[in-house]
């Protein structure tokens, strides 16, 4: 495949971002190298089930160009009034205009994304909280999570596994919110989770009981308007249907 067709690949964009979120989230945690060595591990283990060679790994990292990723953010416009056209140039079209992959509009994605800033800003204890929640409302959830099965929740910080899923799922949800203006690149992203999930025996109702507690923590936590925890409803239907695609596949 040429460079023109890799700059154009929907499949290939979402797997620069998970490479760059798991460099990110290896760099940003050097103060913790009992998390950072239970990721890279679980990144080997990924790797090898690929058949990913040392060698591929060392020629990857040597001829990534993410140059190749850019694509143009400015669109013309033919608006007539100066308050319609600088509203155009603002949201970079229509604001109003839903997006056919996604089922959202780009003042939605905008609510989400701005609401989601503040979540992420301690991403580790917010995730944590989520899954202490979301263990407490469904138990039987902790058989999917064998480093803690047996642990009572105060003592879940102190295990670098778990430490190391909370770090996983918070990027994982970050990408997939920075990244709502390329829905298509997202759907692929929630391809992959939907695919890696089977694999682990995960059905859908488990990940409508995560959608239940998060939604309930946003209101709780976030004190969300109605307009942006509709937007937020309709982002994780977004995600969850591209989910359900590869996780209810058969094998």
């Amino acid at each position: 495949m040429s460079k023109e067709q890799l700059s154009k690949s929907f499949q290939f964009k979402a797997h620069a971002i998970n490479q760059m979120s798991s460099i990110n989230t290896a760099v940003m945690n050097p103060h913790q190298p009992e998390v950072v060595i239970a990721l890279m591990n679980k990144l080997g283990e990924t790797h090898r089930k690929r058949r990913v060679k040392k060698l591929n790994l060392h020629l990857k990292t040597s001829r990534l160009n993410l140059k190749h990723l850019t694509f143009k953010a400015c669109r013309n416009s033919h608006k007539d009034t100066m308050g319609g056209w600088v509203s155009y140039f603002w949201w970079g079209g229509d604001p109003e205009e839903v997006n056919p992959v996604s089922g959202l509009t780009r003042r939605e994605v905008y609510a989400v994304q701005r609401s989601w800033a503040p979540v992420y800003k301690d991403s580790v204890a917010t995730g944590t909280e989520l899954l202490k929640r979301f263990f407490r409302a469904y138990p039987n959830a902790k058989e999917f999570f064998k480093m803690i099965r047996k642990m009572p929740e105060e003592e879940y910080a102190q295990n670098f596994q778990f430490k190391a899923h909370v770090i996983n799922l918070m990027a994982s949800l970050n990408q997939a919110v920075e990244n709502l203006n390329q829905p298509e690149v997202v759907a692929v992203m929630m391809n992959k989770l939907g695919e890696s999930h089977r694999k682990r025996k995960i059905r859908e109702q488990n990940f409508h009981e995560l959608k239940d507690v998060i939604v309930k923590m946003f209101i709780e936590v976030l004190k969300l308007d109605q307009t942006t925890l509709g937007a937020w409803g309709k982002t994780v239907g977004f995600w969850y249907k591209y989910i359900f695609e590869t996780l209810n596949a058969e094998d």
